[in-house]
């Protein structure tokens, strides 16, 4: 875990703290590193007799073009804390539809998306989607057991992991790594 200086847009690895700038290029660095940043947003939620649990998710990025990389990566967690990874998205280099996506047919629910909203003068791009998945009960272990679907996988909460860098070609160290679980324990 990371200390509240190492946070710091201007936080030196190597130096191990933060110093006035060398030069202009370390200072455009810092700038990128606040301002090409992803936001998201995870959201859960259950019925309230524990049967289904819906996870709906948004990201943002500041720059989508050549050179740029967004990796997400979904997990289950069931009632024992038990981690399974139920999908990824894989979005680069400005494509209008991700390069990669897969949610797991393991989960029960319905699904949709990613959608990708791409503004073309600026390359901001928002992704959105969502998944769902019974929860363990008697009532759903009952339903499998006279269904087809041996396999499901149960969920209490969802994690997502967000990786991105804005533009690889150009500024491959900086990346943003977000990871949201929902709801919180």
């Amino acid at each position: 875990m990371r200390t509240l200086g190492e946070k710091n847009a201007c936080y030196d690895l190597n130096r191990k703290g933060v110093f006035p700038f060398a030069g202009l290029d370390e200072e455009i660095l810092v700038l990128n590193r606040m301002m090409l940043v992803a936001s998201a947003k995870l959201n859960v939620a259950s019925d309230s007799r524990g049967i289904g649990i819906v996870a709906t998710y948004e990201v943002a990025l500041p720059r989508y073009a050549d050179g740029s990389r967004l990796v997400i990566a979904f997990t289950a967690i069931d009632e024992k804390g038990k981690r399974k990874s139920v999908g990824e998205i894989l979005c680069e280099d400005g494509k209008p539809n991700a390069t990669r996506s897969t949610i797991s047919a393991k989960l029960t629910g319905m699904k949709e998306g990613p959608i990708l909203k791409i503004e073309p003068k600026s390359s901001v791009m928002r992704l959105s989607g969502m998944f769902a998945t019974m929860q363990e009960s008697f009532i759903t272990k009952a339903i499998n057991r006279f269904s087809s679907r041996p396999d499901v996988i149960y969920a209490e909460r969802f994690e997502m992991v967000v990786d991105y860098w804005p533009d690889r070609n150009n500024m491959k160290m900086l990346q943003t790594s977000l990871v949201i679980a929902r709801p919180e324990k």
